[in-house]
């Protein structure tokens, strides 16, 4: 069954969460993720009235490769 358009499921998908949340998920500083994303090598941020935010189904693959 496909996921419709703007769904609960979806939408739910598409959270994101604050740097801070993030600093809470993951034991690195924020000049790593700076660094991290910089490099490619973490998720790019999205920036909403001036503060960055991270898709959670981004970070959630980025913890499934980094094991």
């Amino acid at each position: 069954m496909p996921i419709e358009p703007n769904s609960p499921f979806e939408l739910a998908n598409q959270r994101l969460i604050s740097r801070r949340q993030l600093q809470q998920l993951l034991p690195i500083s924020a000049t790593t993720i700076w660094r991290l994303e910089k490099n490619g090598r973490f998720p790019k941020h999205v920036t909403i009235g001036g503060l960055n935010f991270w898709r959670v189904t981004e970070i959630h693959e980025y913890l499934s490769r980094a094991q």
